[in-house]
């Protein structure tokens, strides 16, 4: 703090007009600095004049005892130095106020642009700060990070669709249920006002892992069924559509307690889960189904495999029937003639 170089970019930052109230988020009148009234307290008006080194330590300790000294008390650290044989200014803070609005883009670019004007000056190790930051530097990097855990999660769950059921086709099929349930929830968080946070992209990355059950499920009883497509469809779908619609049913009714809440982190659960059931059912009960019937795959196994090998397994318990009971008759015929001998 004693170094000419450092009071003079000190001035730049702090003086009447300096980088930092030039700033266009900064609050006029309202920046609280210590270094400014000790300059005021030395006459230091020319932003070219600076403290001698030498005296800058003595000049600061009349300072803080002034009534406008002592009110930087707690803005300044001091630690003792025993080459200097005395205490030593290790850290200042300076106060002020900051005009942000209440949309994300804004704060951001506050945010942003405040640090830049800190960092104009050159000071080293200085920084604004505000526990505000800590949450305006996640939103900075909340929609890079959900873009790719939602590609990793899309990604992943096609490969696993595609190893289990070993066609390209339906998996990419299978895939779309996720792909427009995310895309809907998303469309769906503007209208029920959900910011994009942490909270909100934990869901949407569960999404993609509850939906993709419904798809799933009438894919493969789609392309496990034997026939037209229209009839291979209306068997998935009365076989596996009261099981899945009682699936998804139970599962809002768990988190429909979460209704009553008044904590923020669980009434977006109970919305975000609440998009997540009804988009998922209507794309895999619904859309899906539509998509297979139009360019479905053709099945694991067509009608005539089937029937030929309800034919051998029919063809098998008779012979085995036959030589089961041929034994049994031939016996009752030995007895009978037996009787017949003895009487």
């Amino acid at each position: 703090y004693t170094s000419e170089i450092n009071q003079q970019k000190m001035t730049a930052l702090f003086k009447d007009g300096g980088l930092y109230e030039s700033n266009e988020y900064y609050e006029p009148g309202t920046l609280n600095c210590w270094y400014s009234d000790f300059r005021d307290f030395g006459n230091l008006t020319d932003a070219s004049e600076i403290f001698p080194p030498n005296e800058f330590y003595g000049l600061l300790d009349q300072f803080l005892l002034t009534d406008d000294g002592s009110a930087f008390e707690g803005s300044l650290i001091f630690k003792f130095d025993s080459d200097m044989g005395r205490e030593r200014l290790m850290s200042t803070r300076s106060l002020s106020v900051l005009k942000v609005s209440t949309s994300l883009s804004d704060r951001l670019n506050a945010m942003d642009s405040i640090r830049a004007s800190v960092d104009a000056a050159g000071l080293p190790d200085a920084f604004p700060y505000s526990p505000l930051f800590l949450f305006y530097d996640r939103d900075s990097v909340v929609r890079d990070e959900a873009i790719q855990i939602l590609l990793i999660s899309l990604a992943t769950v096609f490969a696993i669709t595609l190893v289990l059921i070993g066609n390209i086709k339906a998996s990419a099929i299978t895939l779309l249920g996720p792909c427009l349930s995310v895309v809907d929830m998303l469309g769906m968080m503007y209208f029920f006002d959900i910011d994009l946070n942490t909270v909100s992209v934990i869901c949407l990355a569960l999404s993609v892992g509850i939906t993709i059950d419904f798809s799933s499920h009438i894919t493969i009883g789609f392309m496990n069924s034997a026939g037209t497509k229209e009839e291979r469809v209306a068997e998935t779908l009365g076989h596996l559509g009261p099981a899945l619609t009682h699936a998804g049913a139970s599962t809002f009714l768990c988190t429909a307690v979460l209704v009553f809440s008044t904590t923020y982190v669980f009434k977006i659960f109970f919305k975000m889960f609440m998009l997540i059931i009804c988009f998922g059912m209507f794309h895999g009960l619904v859309l899906v189904p539509i998509i297979l019937l139009l360019v479905g795959p053709k099945e694991y196994f067509n009608e005539a495999t089937v029937l030929a090998k309800s034919i051998e397994i029919v063809t098998v318990s008779h012979a085995s029937t036959s030589q089961n009971v041929t034994p049994a008759i031939e016996d009752d015929e030995i007895d009978y003639e037996e009787s017949l001998q003895q009487n």
